[in-house]
């Protein structure tokens, strides 16, 4: 049974992937406002690009997050992450726009992205690690772990849903004079009730007992032992962000918003259901037989989908890559000893995220360049596909059996 404490340990990816959804949705209203210069596709294309740039402040978060969360405890870490992706937002929803202050708006925009990255260096990884570790103590590591990642599908939505609010009940208008602000405040509000939320995070059995027995004051070198397992989880945590974000923005922002919020259930759900399923019953090698055979059919499916507009073969489609994908991170995570596992799950994570934050601006150039969205998928997907079949090979993973403790 999932406790208290996973709720609220997985709280946070909420609202790190409601900051990336709301960021999305908004890019065709902030274009403008900070790049007027530009043709309407190029200003798009520099706003997700701005967004990518953010991206390449996460590893230093990592670095920051990971000492406190192997030093001081997963709790402490997870906490100050909250606190200051509240402040993040709120700084990002008092920018002044071209208007104000000219080309300086899209330099603090820039700021605001990479406060934002830094913030978010120690969150989502952070999480996953301390779900995955009190899920230990119950024999429900799988499930626990995949409720970060249905949480995380549930931002998502939770964006789209604020944004779509908000664009009907202000309108056009008043969402490029001011709207705009209103979900960046709402994601601040949440980011500070979760601050006070996870006072009640609990530490898992596994670093309790690492703890009592930390004796190095900087967890992160003991890493220098395990760069072989950081290149593994990099490479699978790249092709997996790369795999994700391509998924969100594409079956989300290209399709009606009706279609969009039930898609993201379809996420939120088969997202945390696969997580619990392949960990219990299959493991990693049919994960990789059914990873693979979901990439190589994709884009033949996203074809007949996007040409029929065939909304439950989207949602077929959604729920098969959100099945897999949740899996395949948990299965990182179990391979980087607990004494520097937050330290190392982060730098890997993170770093691997830059991949999937410039996923937006890479899209928006292929859709540009081919002039079909079908093609930029199938694109994404073989790139994802060279990923999976290299690693799928690798008895480390394939295993699926945790690293030692120390």
């Amino acid at each position: 049974m999932l406790t208290r404490s996973a709720w609220i340990t997985s709280a946070g990816t909420t609202i790190e992937w409601f900051e990336f959804g709301i960021f999305v949705y908004l890019s065709p209203i902030l274009s403008p406002l900070f790049f007027p210069d530009q043709a309407a596709g190029l200003a798009l294309l520099q706003t997700y690009v701005l967004m990518g740039v953010g991206y390449l402040a996460r590893p230093l978060g990592a670095i920051f997050y990971g000492h406190i969360g192997d030093r001081y405890g997963r709790k402490r870490a997870l906490v100050t992450s909250s606190a200051l992706i509240a402040l993040a937002l709120l700084f990002t929803a008092c920018l002044p726009t071209y208007q104000h202050i000219g080309a300086w708006a899209a330099v603090l925009l820039l700021i605001a992205r990479l406060l934002q990255g830094f913030s978010l260096g120690g969150e989502g990884s952070g999480t996953y690690v301390s779900l995955a570790e009190q899920g230990a103590d119950h024999q429900q590591s799988g499930a626990f772990f995949g409720l970060g990642y249905m949480m995380s599908s549930l931002g998502f939505g939770l964006a789209l849903v604020v944004v779509t609010l908000c664009h009907h009940v202000l309108g056009s208008e008043a969402m490029s004079d001011w709207g705009w602000r209103l979900p960046f405040m709402i994601g601040a509000v949440a980011g500070l009730l979760f601050w006070l939320m996870r006072q009640g995070i609990e530490e898992g059995g596994e670093f309790k007992k690492v703890q009592q027995q930390q004796s190095n004051l900087w967890p992160l070198f003991g890493l220098r032992h395990h760069v072989g397992k950081l290149c593994i989880a990099f490479f699978v945590l790249a092709m997996v962000g790369w795999l994700y974000y391509s998924a969100a923005v594409i079956f989300v922002s290209y399709s009606p918003v009706w279609l969009g919020i039930i898609l993201t259930s379809v996420m939120t759900v088969f997202s945390w259901l696969g997580a619990a399923v392949w960990d219990k019953r299959w493991g990693y090698a049919a994960f990789c037989v059914v990873t693979i055979s979901v990439l190589v059919g994709g884009t033949w499916w996203f074809q007949i989908a996007w040409q029929d507009q065939d909304a439950w073969l989207f949602c077929l489609l959604a729920a098969c890559f959100y099945f897999i994908l949740g899996y395949a991170v948990f299965s990182v995570v179990r391979i980087i000893p607990v004494s520097s596992r937050y330290s190392g799950f982060s730098i890997a994570y993170n770093a691997a995220t830059i991949v999937g934050g410039f996923t937006p601006a890479l899209y928006q150039w292929l859709v540009q360049r081919e002039h079909s969205p079908v093609m930029a998928f199938g694109v994404l997907s073989t790139v994802s596909l060279v990923g999976m079949l290299g690693l799928s090979a690798l008895p480390m993973l394939r295993s699926g059996r945790a690293a030692p403790i120390a």
